[in-house]
């Protein structure tokens, strides 16, 4: 069989672009081996925004190791080091170059994200040799950038990303990767040990970081960090005795980490030290029965019940047409024993409802519930403060440091009038309590759920035990809460976070408690609206974060269910919601699934229905997957609607990379909201209205458009290069400004008549001898740009000024009062080889422009 002569030329010009590609990765790879000193990190951030961009960051862990991007980026992650060494300076120069550097921080932490995804899955198809360069690489980069003063502020800043770390460094111990282990071991030290600079600190190391891998991290920091730094650490004491880690207990430490480290580690030798350390030891020997909870131990106390529908909601199973609502077994409690007062039963009632084994009258458990009887807890409020760490719970530090230091947190972000982009959710639901608590008292990041509003006639509002009554809950009349927490329970969640229950509401219930006064809902109403100014604009840190999504395409706890193609067009359709645009998750999980073994139920859904629903949910997550330009995001938004008209500019927040989220405020104009969405946003996004939008705005700024030409006008698509503009820039200071080159007194020509798309003109400039020269531009869009005598300014890394030529350029008039940019339009050239006649004269120098 002979194979088509075209298909063998196409594989070979593939083959033969492949390798170019590495070649010139190579080459790189060579420049910053070769390069020294001051010329290391210029070159490292060139390097990294043309080949290392979010976007090119794998989306699985599947042959990553074969691809060249691979090699580039842990080339970059070992050259961090030298080039940082040498950029401690404060002069123009050392703050440019500072500022391109921080502005790496979302590739550098999911190229880092990636390497530890691929390491801990300890995939057999990755060699031991890749293994430990990823470790080494990657381990090494991340201490040159907490060496590194403003970085080390932004990771000790990530609280999302500090559990990893943990778990990043806990699989260097026990592949022996000791380069690994000393540098992360510095990493976990300088990040987590600076309580007075980090006040959620107590939080992190209540919660976040399991008991397991707290205790892990003290013996760490004994037997390494000690050791590496040559000096003994009075953190470890500290952290000892505030964590109440004995001798005993770091002898359990031992045995797991030698176990780990050394297979031959003599197991009567354990056997010895579990005899010695008792109950502690569950914490650290995992079992094949049962699984082990967040912390790494194992809560044994409660019986394995069954959730049924047919006891909790009155209707057969059978007859409940989401599957994995019907029922649910494990070890949970039920709703009947949450509602119990803990006043009622007393502290051995307590105790004995939960199965706890007696304990002395001064164990940590026996006060804790002292303390939930005197405060008049109910059971599952009680359980669920308990059961993350009931063997070490500690009243002042699990509930009161934790509570006063997350207050302050909220109320400092809401006197700041900004909002840290890692802002947590101030509620979770513990799904094993059934009961809303504050997101401290979870283990683990809560799984979100993401789901379409239903019509106001269609929904009902519960007052429900679950949020203490807090508000009236708003669900679809179909829909039961007891129900969702079933169907949650069976996808393997322990924690989820749900707007209805978490974020708090507006609206009156009644409380069958007692009557609550109307000066209570007064009180709760002001409450919801300073919540909210922080709670709605952070919803987008929970999905940003995640790996998985829960998403109700069509209402919350109601069946998945599209039976025709008009379901797509509702504006109530979870695809043409405003916030589900942030909620689209690279990994769903599709509740409501009403299918048995595969087979549709054609009473809610048909094959054609189904198969539109995954096309639409696969394109979106692609979209999302592959960092989407600034125009295509907005163009998705322009489809979609809202109750409020703000909250689709607040729902873009998370989308546009911000570095700070500005205050939720339902009453401002969209428009307002979009100016201050503009001033936080990330640089490069700013660079694509800047550079490749093609009007001037016809709001606030001429630069970029206003909000109306965003949601009204057809946006232009951002070519391949988009991420490889260079930023422009906000402060309160100089407001708006961009710093790259300049050309003066240009004259362009042909480009008037909008019929045509895309233009063909020309650009007439002067060298400095007064030789006039002509070139070919382009101008890909329909906007008129009269014939005439304007200031250009190009889109070009200023590190990259003597090395590379400039295509696309910003057309526009410098005003007379005040010397700002006011742009026109936009043009390009007509290809390199034409920029870089341009570049060869020598006639535009870099300047810092304000913009209007």
């Amino acid at each position: 069989m002979t194979t088509n002569p075209a298909i063998l030329t196409r594989a070979r010009l593939v083959e033969a672009a492949i390798q170019t590609k590495k070649q010139a990765m190579n080459d790189s790879v060579s420049v910053l081996d070769d390069l020294l000193g001051s010329q290391v990190l210029p070159a490292y951030i060139e390097v990294f925004k043309r080949h290392l961009s979010p976007n090119k960051i794998p989306s699985s862990n599947n042959n990553s190791t074969n691809k060249p991007s691979f090699l580039m980026a842990l080339a970059c992650f070992r050259a961090i080091g030298r080039g940082v060494d040498h950029h401690q300076g404060s002069d123009h120069t050392c703050r440019s170059i500072h500022r391109n550097f921080l502005d790496l921080w979302p590739g550098i932490r999911g190229w880092c994200l990636h390497f530890i995804s691929v390491c801990t899955a300890d995939d057999p198809a990755v060699s031991s040799c890749d293994f430990t360069v990823m470790k080494t690489s990657t381990s090494i980069c991340l201490k040159s950038l907490c060496l590194y003063p403003p970085y080390h502020s932004i990771i000790a800043a990530d609280y999302t990303l500090h559990p990893i770390l943990v778990e990043f460094w806990r699989v260097s111990c026990r592949s022996s990767c000791h380069i690994a282990v000393r540098s992360l071991s510095y990493v976990l030290d300088s990040v987590l040990s600076d309580e007075e600079t980090h006040p959620i600190f107590p939080i992190i190391i209540g919660t976040r970081i399991s008991i397991k891998d707290r205790i892990f991290l003290t013996f760490l920091a004994q037997i390494t960090v000690r050791d590496y730094k040559n000096v003994g650490l009075p953190f470890v004491s500290d952290y000892m005795e505030k964590h109440s880690v004995t001798e005993s207990s770091l002898l359990a430490i031992q045995a797991d980490l030698r176990t780990n480290l050394v297979p031959k580690f003599s197991i009567h030798m354990i056997s010895d030290i579990i005899g010695e350390v008792g109950e502690l030891v569950q914490w650290f020997c995992d079992n094949d029965e049962g699984g082990l909870n967040n912390c790494g131990m194992k809560y044994k106390h409660l019986p394995e019940v069954t959730l049924s529908a047919s006891d909790l909601v009155g209707h057969a199973e059978s007859s409940i047409p989401v599957l994995k609502q019907r029922s649910y077994t494990g070890t949970v409690l039920p709703s009947a024993i949450a509602n119990i007062s803990c006043a009622e039963l007393g502290v051995d009632g307590t105790l004995e409802i939960l199965n706890s084994p007696v304990r002395s009258l001064d164990s940590p458990l026996y006060r804790a519930c002292e303390y939930f009887v005197a405060e008049n807890y109910d059971l599952g409020t009680a359980y669920a403060y308990l059961h993350p760490h009931p063997h070490n719970f500690d009243i002042n530090r699990d509930i009161t440091k934790a509570h006063q230091s997350d207050k302050k947190m909220r109320q400092d972000l809401v006197e700041q009038s900004e909002i840290g982009v890692d802002a947590p959710p101030r509620r979770v639901w513990d799904l094993h309590a059934n009961r809303v608590v504050p997101y401290w008292v979870a283990n683990e990041l809560p799984l979100p759920i993401s789901h379409a509003w239903v019509a106001d006639q269609d929904l009902k509002r519960e007052m429900t035990p679950i949020n203490g009554y807090e508000w009236p809950v708003p669900i679809p009349k179909d829909a039961e809460l007891d129900l969702i927490r079933i169907e949650m329970l069976n996808l393997g969640a322990e924690y989820v976070w749900l707007d209805v229950l978490c974020l708090r509401q507006e609206g009156q219930g009644e409380d069958p408690r007692g009557n609550t006064s109307q000066m209570e809902w007064d009180r709760r109403e002001a409450l919801h609206k300073e919540e909210w100014k922080v709670d709605v604009p952070a919803i987008g840190w929970l999905y940003t974060w995640t790996n998985h999504v829960v998403c109700y395409l069509s209402g919350l706890g109601l069946p998945l269910s599209f039976k025709a193609p008009r379901d797509f067009d509702d504006d109530r359709c979870w695809f043409n919601r405003a916030w589900t645009l942030q909620e689209t998750p690279r990994n769903p999980l599709i509740a409501g699934e009403t299918r048995n073994d595969g087979m549709i139920d054609e009473r809610f859904m048909t094959e054609e229905m189904q198969l539109r629903s995954n096309e639409q949910l696969e394109s979106l997550g692609q979209m999302m997957r592959g960092e989407p330009s600034l125009f295509k995001v907005l163009s998705q938004m322009q489809k979609r609607k809202s109750t409020k008209p703000v909250d689709k500019v607040t729902a873009l927040v998370y989308l546009f990379h911000s570095q700070h989220i500005p205050i939720y405020d339902a009453r401002q104009s969209e428009e307002h909201a979009w100016t201050q969405l503009m001033n936080v946003m990330s640089g490069w996004f700013r660079a694509e209205f800047f550079f490749l939008y093609p009007k001037s705005g016809n709001g606030i700024n001429f630069w970029r458009p206003s909000w109306q030409q965003a949601m009204e006008e057809t946006l232009p698509e951002a070519p391949q290069t988009f991420r490889n503009l260079p930023d422009v820039h906000w402060s309160k200071e100089d407001g708006d400004w961009y710093y790259g080159p300049r050309i003066d007194a240009c004259g362009v020509r042909g480009l008037a008549n909008a019929s045509d798309n895309p233009r063909h003109g020309e650009l007439e400039v002067k060298n400095g001898s007064g030789v006039e020269f002509t070139f070919n531009i382009v101008a890909d869009h329909a906007c008129s740009i009269r014939d005439g005598q304007y200031t250009l300014i190009g889109a070009l890394h200023p590190t990259s000024f003597k090395i590379r030529p400039v295509i696309f350029w910003v057309i526009g008039k410098i005003e007379e009062h005040g010397g700002k940019f006011r742009k026109v339009s936009v043009f390009r050239m007509t290809d390199p080889s034409e920029a870089h006649k341009l570049k060869i004269l020598n006639i535009y120098k870099n300047t810092k422009m304000f913009l209007l």
